[in-house]
């Protein structure tokens, strides 16, 4: 039973008040089983407390359940039904994926109405790019000046032009922006109105007219009813059937090209806008869990809810993607009527600038006609808020990308606060790298950026929050008072071919990874005289992977190197230096060579090694010329806080080698990076050595190439992070579906952490209790006669007592292998024994065998006993067992093996973070004639961090 039910629980106030909750929740169609589930409690029990209570009729319950069910199904429905009109879940297995939902529950919910939806005419497989869509209105023209929609459409259907369909356009851009795109003059339909002279676009009109007003559930039956009160003057049902096809199809057509911004809406034109983009880089299912995260986010919002203030967390991974969720969310928070966006984009310019620019790209701020977007960087000043004002007066949206300082977002609150009526108007403010620079980092006062965070939320109070990170170990340890602590959390998916974490250190470590040896390691202060061997090494696979790369793969580029040795910048400018000597020296060595025999001999090695790790083959003459241009086209830049450098410009030449510090950590994109060198030492915060994990994006075809060069404790450590990367996420997330909150996952399940390591950095979090995991042990087992039989006979039916004897040096000890799951159901859960006692947590205990990711992973069970007998240990009333391990021999026998001691056996003085469960055969001093059996497990050496109940 989680914490948040024990909560609950605690909460009722007293057996009387939770048995009224119980008869109240059997009233409402709750099954016993519900009941029990929640409370804690028996099926049987259940029914007892509802019959004192006065009982509930059979009949009854089911009414109440076939009502809750109706009206839960209504609910789904009209959800749904609202997801197919969005024009983003263009099937049902995408309509399951984005509402949360089985298939089969959505076929039978949606029923009809939901297949008119999908099943309506649908484009062709073909994307048409906006340079297409010119060329059909361009061609159309030729037959019809000016062009109206209805004589384009007849033209695409009689096959005398190849495009997309009138409403497509229309749903993109609008018929007069697209016409005015191309050239061309758009006709304006007149207005006659009366049957015979009616146009397609009129009838279009009057259709969308009815729709708009009756919403998404609109029939053809009732259009009758709203012309007769509406719009008498229009056509009739059976006139906009005729000419415009099936009514499931008018309406799907008029729901997806809406233009106007309404909270009524889940996603409109600007999200579509987004979707075609989406469409023609990425699968249909992970475009769809795109929509699924944004359009989960903005439920919680002022426009759906209207409740502002909000604060969410966009759980991501590193590399995954987060700018395009940040651009689908900007674009359908537009739709639903948030007018002005603030998007905290990164806390150095270089950052602010990357993604402003790829979020006005996205948008097409620059390159529209139809007026709909302003971009007001870093807004300041009287001038700026009048401009503002204006546009959203004229209801236009506004983006404002803003740098994370606290001066600029001072400003910005104060440009906000003088647009009229800013109280009023939605606003999504989106906070990228959320766990960096936003938190207060004092303990007096708060710290200047997490002030203005405040200030600035304070002016708009119609606003959504939304926190985008990779690493939030500091936002979910925060106080629940906290202005940061999230209210909600948003898991974000990465789409097909990421590779993170999990590939890199987990599946292909044998593949990617590459040691540097610790002598190796950059010391904080020395500068270094030569480049270290094992860089060298790392610049001859990047020379050897790009020249293979490039070759197979012209459209590859750019690739590139980052090299990341420590913070200080005179050291990093000392390693620019000699990497920009070597490649030098390189470049005319190759530039000499007659054969491959006259490249570097690094290069030559690094070749084999790419080969034996799956790198293409490339003949030597093709090598020897691409690796000389390759160095012809290196460019290096040193990227800190001392160098000018503003951007990187990647398509100043197609192969680049970074060097730099913490600049190159969070939230920095670097482009077709296949090699990284990170000789620095490893930080102990998890967040701040997670992100250095510059690697990792949407690569695995050009996995081969990508070498991961770092000491053995970097790599371990990087390797341990994404267990508690995926831990997190599910522990997180389970907690969360089974009505938990952030809150009462940080307080009751909190973080699993590797041995040595923090979350975060210690100003932003407090009252955090640090739980280890290590041997955990029954030192006071129960010593009554049932007690001693029943954990005899779980020792019996695993086998135990007649397995095999295993070297353990000097001992040769009987051992099974059991799964995780079979150790904690056979034997941890039966064994009989206080839950809470001297070294023995059970829930804990469970709880962390839980959380081992392979649960099907085979783990020793070892039987602890000394030539076939009971160990003899001394017995203290009040804490058990005395020393119940067995320490390691002092002497080595002469010619024979030692006995490492107890607590190193079964694997775990090689890797300390083994699971090993032992099974000690003891008895007490003075009685030995009554041995039984005790517990001991070794939980491995990570550690659980939770939130202080005080906070």
């Amino acid at each position: 039973m989680n914490g948040y039910l024990t909560d609950l629980r605690r909460a009722s106030g007293g057996t009387q008040e939770r048995d009224r909750r119980i008869y109240e929740m059997r009233r409402d169609g709750a099954t016993l089983e519900e009941i029990g589930r929640l409370f804690g409690i028996t099926r049987e029990r259940a029914r007892q407390i509802i019959k004192r209570l006065g009982g509930v009729a059979r009949e009854d319950v089911r009414a109440a359940r076939d009502t809750a069910r109706g009206a839960r199904d209504e609910r789904v429905r009209a959800r749904i039904l609202a997801l197919a009109a969005t024009g983003l879940a263009r099937s049902m297995s995408q309509i399951a994926l984005m509402a949360n939902l089985d298939e089969a529950e959505v076929q039978r919910i949606g029923g009809k109405d939901l297949k008119a939806f999908l099943g309506a005419r649908k484009e062709a497989a073909a994307r048409w790019s906006r340079e297409d869509i010119i060329a059909a209105i361009a061609a159309a023209s030729t037959y019809a000046w000016p062009l109206s929609r209805s004589a384009y459409q007849k033209l695409v259907d009689t096959g005398e032009i190849v495009g997309p369909s009138a409403a497509r356009i229309e749903q993109v851009y609008g018929w007069g922006a697209a016409c005015a795109l191309a050239g061309v003059e758009s006709r304006q339909s007149p207005r006659a109105y009366y049957q015979s002279n009616w146009t397609d676009d009129d009838l279009w009109h009057f259709a969308r007219r009815y729709i708009d007003e009756a919403g998404s559930a609109a029939t053809f039956y009732g259009y009758d009813g709203w012309r007769a009160s509406h719009a008498s003057e229009g056509p009739s049902s059976g006139v906009l059937r005729q000419r415009l096809g099936r009514w499931s199809e008018i309406r799907r057509r008029v729901l997806i090209e809406r233009e106007t911004m309404s909270a009524d809406v889940l996603a409109g034109k600007e999200a579509l806008l987004i979707d075609e983009m989406l469409a023609a880089r990425m699968d249909d299912q992970s475009r769809a869990r795109v929509w699924k995260s944004v359009i989960n986010i903005l439920d919680r919002g002022p426009q759906r809810t209207g409740l502002g203030g909000q604060t969410g967390l966009a759980l991501g991974y590193v590399q995954s993607g987060k700018t395009t969720s940040i651009t689908a969310l900007i674009a359908a928070a537009a739709d639903q009527g948030y007018q002005v966006i603030v998007a905290v984009l990164g806390g150095t310019n270089l950052l602010l600038d990357q993604n402003r620019q790829r979020l006005e790209a996205a948008l097409r701020i620059q390159t529209r006609k139809d007026y709909r977007w302003i971009s007001e960087p870093n807004p300041s000043g009287i001038p700026t808020a009048k401009r503002i004002g204006d546009r959203v007066e004229n209801g236009r949206a506004v983006l404002i990308p803003v740098l994370k300082h606290a001066g600029r977002l001072n400003a910005l609150a104060a440009v906000l606060d003088a647009v009229p009526a800013i109280e009023q108007v939605p606003v999504l403010i989106i906070d990228d790298e959320a766990d960096q620079a936003s938190l207060n980092t004092s303990t007096e006062a708060e710290s200047k950026t997490y002030e203005a965070i405040r200030v600035l939320r304070s002016r708009v109070p119609k606003h959504l929050y939304v926190q985008y990170t990779a690493t939030p170990y500091a936002p979910l340890m925060l106080d629940s008072s906290d202005l940061l602590s999230p209210d909600f959390v948003e898991f974000l998916e990465p789409g097909t071919g990421y590779t993170g974490g999990r590939e890199f250190f987990v599946d292909f470590a044998d593949q990617v990874i590459r040691d540097v040896p610790l002598l190796d390691e950059q010391t904080p202060r020395d500068l270094p005289l030569e480049l270290p061997a094992s860089l060298l090494s790392a610049l001859g696979s990047f020379v050897a992977g790009a020249a293979i790369l490039l070759a197979r793969q012209p459209d590859a580029a750019p690739v590139s190197m980052l090299i990341h040795s420590t913070q200080r910048n005179d050291v990093q400018e000392r390693y620019r230096f000699l990497v920009e000597r070597e490649v030098r020296r390189w470049r005319t060595a190759v530039d000499s060579a007659a054969d491959v025999q006259g490249l570097p001999k690094v290069v030559l090695q690094e070749r084999g090694i790419l080969g034996e790790r799956g790198a293409p083959e490339l003949d030597d003459d093709t090598f020897l010329a691409k690796v000389r241009w390759v160095l012809r086209e290196t460019s290096l830049w040193l990227v800190n806080s001392t160098s000018a450098l503003n951007r990187v410009a990647w398509n100043v030449t197609p192969v680049h080698i970074l060097i730099g510090g913490n600049k190159l950590d969070r939230g920095f994109t670097v482009e077709g990076l296949t090699v990284t060198y990170m000789n620095r030492p490893p930080s102990a915060q998890v967040d701040t050595l997670e992100q250095r994990a510059r690697a990792f994006g949407y690569r695995r075809d050009q996995l081969p190439y990508c070498q991961f060069f770092a000491t053995k404790r970097t790599i371990r450590s990087l390797r341990d992070i994404v267990f508690t990367e995926y831990d997190l996420r599910a522990q997180l997330q389970d907690h969360v579906d089974d009505g938990g909150t952030v809150h009462s996952w940080a307080r009751d399940l909190g973080l699993m952490l590797p041995e040595g390591m923090k979350p975060t950095r210690d100003a932003v979090v407090s009252q955090l209790e640090y739980c280890p995991t290590g041997w955990a042990s029954i030192r006071l087992p129960r010593i009554t006669p049932d007690s001693i039989e029943a954990n005899a006979a779980i020792v019996r039916g695993v086998g135990l007592l007649d397995a095999d004897p295993v070297d353990y040096g000097r001992l040769a000890l009987r051992t099974v292998h059991l799964s995780v799951s079979d150790i904690v159901e056979r034997v941890i859960n039966p064994w009989v024994a206080d839950p809470y006692g001297p070294s023995w947590r059970l829930r804990d205990v469970v709880e962390v065998l839980s959380r081992v990711e392979d649960q099907s992973k085979l783990v020793p069970v070892i039987l602890m006993e000394e030539d076939g007998r009971a160990r003899i240990r001394k017995w203290d009333m009040e804490t058990g067992f005395v020393n119940l391990f067995q320490g390691r021999d002092n002497v080595r026998t002469e010619g024979g093996p030692s006995y490492p001691g107890d607590r190193a056996i079964g694997g775990i003085a090689d890797d300390p973070s083994s699971v090993v469960v032992q099974i000690h055969r003891v008895a007490r001093r003075g009685d030995a004639e009554n041995e039984l059996f005790t517990l001991a497990v070794h939980l491995g050496d990570r550690k659980i961090v939770r939130k202080g109940t005080l906070a």
